[in-house]
């Protein structure tokens, strides 16, 4: 089947975009669908089958074909520079293997220059961390010692209960 003879059977023209030919599809796919035939009809039922798959068959026809006109997309290569080293660092393997000691060597230096703003970092944090932990234990203390009144409230309330 050519693209020709695939829009006559889709009832388009080689003018329309890709969202009309789509449109157009669901449109025939919706009316040929053997579920439409109803119940008991057979014949009806095979005859719609055929024609459904003649209509999909033409949309994929017209898929391919404009798949096929849009262009692909090559990834860029890079272009040699003055500096060689960058060029191959770029390229090859072993300018892989640049990079990456280029970049332990820029950790390490930036490790050293930020030790000591990580460790005052990690002091004020700590001295947050046990502020924070006093006050919960200051507010745990005041609440069993709550509790514990109420409870000996409540235990000399029954000992006078039961023993007048």
């Amino acid at each position: 089947m050519t693209p020709n003879e695939a829009r006559q059977i889709l009832g388009i023209s080689s003018t329309d975009t890709q969202d009309e030919i789509k449109q157009a599809w669901k449109d025939l796919v919706f009316s040929f669908h053997p579920d439409r035939a109803g119940v008991g009809n057979e014949a009806r039922k095979k005859r719609l089958e055929k024609k459904l798959k003649e209509v999909n068959m033409a949309y994929d026809i017209l898929l391919s074909v404009q798949r096929a006109k849009k262009p692909t997309k090559t990834p860029k290569r890079p272009q040699p520079t003055d500096d060689w080293r960058v060029f191959t660092a770029r390229t090859t393997k072993e300018g892989l293997k640049l990079r990456k000691e280029a970049m332990k060597k820029y950790n390490k230096e930036y490790q050293e220059k930020n030790k000591e703003k990580l460790k005052a970092l990690r002091k004020e944090y700590q001295e947050k961390n046990k502020e924070k932990l006093k006050e919960i234990q200051k507010e745990w203390r005041e609440k069993t010692k709550k509790r514990l009144k109420e409870y000996r409230k409540e235990l000399k309330k029954k000992s006078k209960q039961t023993f007048p």
